[in-house]
């Protein structure tokens, strides 16, 4: 068997694939070199889904001391197969042979250098599997939708390709996709390949800044022209008498469309659904797509437990961004294990939606009405309508009780419900829904007369942001009119990249933060606001 030498700082595993016959018994060989990102080395990353873990199949490892046996699993050997040149060797990264998977502390340091590993790389390979239900024509079907349209990516519309009409059905996103039955079935089938299900893939085809194709068999794709094409089915009409085909569209769109550098709680409710055999890599898996200040303090070391890994990213949450977002995905459950009530279990899915704030842009009395109705329904399952004993309504976990505290947190944008456990203190029981606390009222009171909060779509950024309009001027501004001067010694400053960040400077520690100081415990105490601390376990 091949024995792994180990891996000094910055270097990473490349596997040259020699050239064979589909047939014949696949050869390797492994070189150690260092990664510069600056002058990285030839390499095409491989993304696909491990499959099975069992390593059922064997390739030949050309070594200076001879031959040795390598195992891999199914999925890896096909893909080999598939990718090997008849004639030219072909070099690649794939995970399972480039990496140790014994070695915790290499995985942990292979993990850590996985943004750069796909950025350097000079093509990252989407490897969905050999050819299956008619996949080659699901694929030329995609290819052929691309083909036809436009999309801008910033308005996030569709428009007619420079050659196609723009009546035609290719582009009018109120009919189906010109396709007939058994292509609609083709694309399904593709669209339910394991690769779309895989939590890995996420970051790895978003961090390839040299392009990305997707393969399966013989047949390829762009990553771009599957993007334009997802964008197009997601947005019309399909067949849908077959829900697990919407379904798998959506999945494929949701991949399709993240972009890198959210928010950590975006990401986790976005990924939520992906499928990973390690529970530690529902953070470690993501972390690249994550804003830079969100991740700070957070390493990936295999070394230590779920429980220890999911601790740490709390208190690093709590301690280092003073950022409490994370109380939004607790929720007492008995499958808690050794993690307190204050730390995500995320290796379970939650039993309740995390609340957004979509309804925050209703325009309209009759949109209000309708939203509520559609909200109710979404964020509804599993939660119970309560009335507080000041008269507030809302939605909590169905496992809050009477006797139970709602309390709004500074820094976590959600209601939680405490349950009091005497000298103890408190059990978090989950996040709730309060109508007339949802928009700071709690330290701030109500909004003025005609101002509201709502999500503005900004171009530079592609995404919603929170926003205030004065209905009465139709005037936006992105400050809370609430909020008042900053604190004697603050300043704002700027953000380097995104005019709808604000980020604020100590002048006397030279400090700069994202954190806003009018809504510290100093500040609002000094407005007479009520504070209270409480002691979770």
């Amino acid at each position: 068997m091949y024995k792994y030498r180990r891996l000094y700082k910055r270097r990473i595993r490349l596997l040259t694939l020699s050239p064979g016959s589909f047939d014949s018994d696949i050869h390797v060989s492994l070189t150690y070199v260092r990664l510069e990102t600056h002058e990285p080395p030839h390499y095409e990353a491989l993304s696909y889904a491990w499959g099975s873990d069992v390593r059922s199949h064997v390739v030949h490892v050309d070594t200076k001391d001879g031959q040795q046996s390598l195992s891999v699993t199914e999925n890896l050997h096909s893909a080999l197969q598939h990718l090997r040149d008849s004639s030219s060797p072909r070099t690649l990264w794939a995970d399972a042979a480039c990496i140790n998977q014994s070695d915790d502390k290499e995985r942990s340091q292979q993990v850590a250098m996985m943004a750069d590993i796909y950025r350097s790389a000079a093509k990252v390979i989407v490897w969905l599997g050999p050819e299956a239900n008619n996949s080659a024509a699901a694929i030329e079907a995609l290819k052929t939708l691309a083909s036809r349209i436009h999309v801008d990516w910033g308005l996030l519309i569709v428009s007619a390709a420079s050659n196609v009409d723009a009546e035609s059905d290719w582009v009018d996103l109120k009919k189906k996709a010109p396709f007939d039955q058994e292509t609609w079935t083709s694309i399904g089938w593709l669209l339910d390949r394991s690769w779309f299900s895989r939590l890995w893939i996420w970051q790895e085809v978003h961090l390839a800044c040299k392009g990305a194709v997707i393969i399966c068999g013989d047949a390829t794709v762009s990553w771009e022209d599957f993007r334009k094409a997802i964008f197009s089915l997601s947005h019309r009409p399909t067949t849908l008498n077959i829900l697990r085909l919407a379904q798998s569209i959506f999945r494929a769109y949701r991949i399709s469309t993240v972009s890198q550098r959210k928010l950590l709680k975006q990401i986790l409710y976005r990924t939520k659904g992906a499928q990973c055999s390690d529970p530690r890599d529902r953070i470690y898996a993501v972390l690249n797509l994550v804003s830079e200040h969100e991740t700070v303090g957070i390493q990936p070391n295999y070394k230590k437990s779920t429980s220890e890994v999911f601790r740490d990213l709390m208190l690093t949450r709590i301690w280092g961004a003073k950022d409490l977002t994370l109380l939004t995905y607790c929720e007492l459950q008995d499958d808690r294990g050794e993690l307190p009530s204050w730390v995500p279990n995320l290796s379970v899915p939650k039993r309740c939606e995390n609340i957004d704030y979509a309804a925050a842009s209703w325009n309209s009395a009759a949109e209000a009405r309708y939203n509520f109705y559609i909200s109710s329904w979404k964020y509804g399952q599993n939660r119970s309508f309560i009335i507080t004993e000041e008269g507030y309504v809302g939605m909590t976990p169905q496992t809050a009780h009477p006797g139970d505290f709602i309390v709004v947190f500074l820094e976590c944008q959600s209601p939680i419900v405490l349950r009091p456990r005497g000298d103890e203190g408190y059990l978090v029981v989950g996040e709730a829904y309060v109508h007339g606390l949802m928009t700071g009222e709690a330290f701030l009171g109500p909004l003025p007369t005609n101002r509201q909060c709502v999500w503005r779509y900004d171009e530079t950024t592609g995404e919603n942001w929170d926003a205030f309009i004065d209905r009465g001027r139709n005037i936006w501004q992105i400050e809370d009119p609430r909020l008042g001067p900053l604190p004697e010694g603050w300043v704002e400053a700027k953000h380097p990249k995104h005019h709808v960040y604000t980020l604020y400077r100590d002048i006397q520690k030279d400090y700069v933060t994202w954190n806003d100081p009018r809504m510290k415990a100093p500040a609002l105490r000094a407005r007479n606001v009520e504070l209270q601390e409480f002691k979770m376990f």
